[in-house]
């Protein structure tokens, strides 16, 4: 098997990051959101995605926002809890709910591999959404072209003014040991338009 110039560079990178940013380098982050005291801490990371169409992963650089906890109260997440049936379904009823807002804005967007990242979103254990934290729309950080900032602005307002209305929904608490707690969702998906049509590829 060849491995060309860019794989050893995204290897590299890869181990760069890891390394550089293994927790010991973190810091974590008190704010105040209404009544709320939420504790987040930022990390760089790395997600490999799976192209359906080439059958190549990519390799993509995340700065994740993790939440920690909640008025003190740990926070869990789906990446590493058991497997939860309100643990997939709360992430599928956001995301499923942004697509539908945000799909008729994508089809007049040139053609690409863009990135919705929705870095934190927080459900307290009585199936509120308390909290969240958007970048909006990307290009994919490999990609060279950038996105039209105009129509980054109205994809990335709609995205806001989807999640405002979430808050609003009720939400089936996350259950650890069948006791509601806290849960962090982390949203991170590839989008590829093509001749107008949006594929989703993860």
């Amino acid at each position: 098997m060849k491995y060309s110039k860019y794989t050893f560079l995204i290897l590299a990178l890869s181990w760069f990051l890891f390394s550089s940013f293994d927790g010991k380098n973190s810091h974590a982050i008190l704010i105040k959101d209404h009544c709320n005291t939420i504790e987040l801490m930022n990390q760089f990371d790395t997600l490999l995605i799976l192209d359906p169409i080439t059958g190549q992963n990519s390799l993509n650089v995340v700065n994740r926002i993790y939440v920690i906890s909640l008025n003190g109260n740990r926070v869990y997440e789906q990446e590493t809890q058991p497997i939860e049936d309100s643990t997939t379904t709360n992430e599928r009823l956001i995301y499923n709910r942004i697509i539908k807002g945000i799909e008729p804005l994508f089809l007049d967007i040139e053609d690409g591999r863009y990135t919705i990242e929705i870095p934190a979103l927080l459900i307290n254990a009585k199936g509120k959404l308390v909290y969240d934290s958007s970048r909006g729309v990307s290009r994919v950080w490999s990609d060279p072209n950038v996105i039209n900032p105009a129509i980054k602005r109205i994809i990335d307002k709609k995205i806001t003014d989807i999640l405002d209305q979430e808050k609003k929904e009720k939400f089936s608490p996350l259950l650890i040991d069948n006791k509601a707690v806290p849960q962090g969702i982390y949203i991170y998906k590839l989008i590829r338009i093509t001749n107008h049509h949006m594929e989703l590829l993860n």
